[in-house]
């Protein structure tokens, strides 16, 4: 696309790298830079670009498809199940619930069944030795489950995940109890494809593969009362079948076990004696002489986790911290985009364009000039055209963020920034 010709993936006729004027971030190359118009190139780390913070609460995967503990302030750059680079990982703070969440020998329970913990020559998701057994006994036509013990409140939505891997067993169950839920929830899985089975109960339910064989299961529901209730881990003979004749064997592998208020799984935070809230990542610059406050143009690739309910920003612009009296924001609304302008606390040029599926990367483009505002996503322009208005006045920068509340949970894998208003031919291109 023409993006590639401007932008900080072309090579200049001597060979080296060609930089446009503006911001280049590429996060599947790690080249990342700011340029005055006509000036020197600053090549540097994210880090010395932007301000970075979060925690070290979460996990991530990596290039090599293994999970890694995230370190504090530190970009999370995180990659697929194929091995592409999705970009640089923003989320808001969530909390897993769930204690012990990769250690299922102490505070769970087992019914009919035991753990065998750190179970030798087996890796867990991280690459250690951290996988736990369940392991059936020998008793017949029953179930055999580990179970723990979690409180929920009435009219919140949960999500609870647990990674999981075949050992003699190849289905396996988890079930959120009836007592905060109004009737049980659960899901299968097969452990051999990674495929979701049968459910019961109002839920949605989905698997994200992981390396060496194993499936981050993960179920979501509403709580219709405030009480404690179970989340149990079961091996199972088939889909829809948890009840059989045990085989005093270890069944299935398990680890990772998370519960969070939420309607959509976040990234994995281990837990020991009490839950672990994640620090909400942050990701901002203070514009300088790269930015022109009168036209510019913006290009991004990434994808937003879930645009349902309160709308997510993929960037924004603002003139300080909480006020929206000036700010340009491209949003994530409901699966298309928009892009907003405020300027003097009136908003103009509401403009909506195209259609990407939570989950799954985008590429958008939009520019600005007074009274000329328009943004195209995949390759698609909105067709709105020039639109009155004037340019706001803004000062900063923030990656999958509207303000100091609003966090988008998602990926950013190139972010550029042309300091002029490029035409809509570029909009198109740029985003196809």
């Amino acid at each position: 696309m023409s993006v590639l010709r401007l932008g900080i993936n072309s090579l200049n006729a001597s060979g080296g790298q060609s930089y446009h004027d503006g911001i280049g971030l590429n996060f599947a190359t790690g080249v990342h830079y700011t340029k005055p118009t006509g000036g020197v190139v600053t090549r540097a780390p994210l880090t010395s670009l932007f301000t970075f913070t979060g925690g070290n609460e979460s996990m991530y995967r990596t290039s090599s498809g293994l999970l890694q503990q995230a370190a504090t302030n530190t970009p999370r750059i995180e990659y697929g199940a194929n091995g592409e680079c999705l970009g640089l990982l923003m989320e808001a703070a969530r909390t897993n619930l769930c204690l012990q969440s990769q250690t299922l020998g102490t505070t769970w329970a087992g019914t009919r069944a035991t753990v065998s913990s750190d179970v030798g020559g087996v890796s867990a998701p991280d690459g250690t030795a951290t996988a736990d057994a369940i392991a059936e006994d020998g008793t017949a036509a029953n179930t055999h489950f580990l179970s723990q013990t979690v409180a929920f409140t009435s009219g919140t939505t949960y999500t609870a995940s647990v990674f999981l891997k075949s050992a003699a067993r190849t289905w396996a169950v988890m079930q959120l109890g009836a007592a905060a839920f109004g009737e049980i929830k659960s899901a299968y899985v097969n452990l051999s494809t990674g495929a979701v089975g049968t459910t019961s109960g109002t839920l949605t339910a989905s698997v994200t593969s992981y390396a060496n064989g194993w499936h981050r299961l993960i179920i979501t529901a509403a709580a219709t009362a405030s009480a404690s209730a179970n989340i149990n881990i079961f091996a199972a003979e088939a889909d829809n079948d948890a009840i059989f004749d045990g085989l005093t064997q270890n069944s299935i592998y398990a680890w990772g076990a998370q519960i969070e208020a939420g309607a959509f799984a976040s990234s994995y935070i281990p837990t020991t004696t009490g839950s672990v809230a994640r620090t909400a990542d942050r990701c901002i610059r203070t514009l300088g002489s790269e930015f022109a406050a009168a036209a510019g143009t913006f290009v991004v690739t990434g994808d937003v986790q879930n645009s349902v309910g309160a709308t997510p920003a993929i960037f924004s612009l603002h003139a300080n911290a909480v006020n929206g009296d000036e700010e340009m924001i491209l949003y994530a609304n409901a699966g298309a985009r928009r892009w907003l302008i405020t300027d003097n606390n009136t908003a103009h040029s509401n403009v909506l364009a195209g259609s990407i599926t939570d989950g799954v990367a985008g590429k958008m483009a939009c520019a600005y000039a007074a009274n000329d505002f328009d943004i195209a996503v995949n390759g698609v322009i909105s067709g709105v055209g020039s639109s009155s208005g004037g340019v706001p006045t803004v000062t900063r920068l923030d990656l999958m963020r509207q303000d100091e509340s609003a966090i988008t949970f998602g990926h950013i894998r190139t972010f550029d920034y042309y300091p002029t208003r490029l035409p809509n031919t570029f909009l198109t291109s740029a985003s196809t």
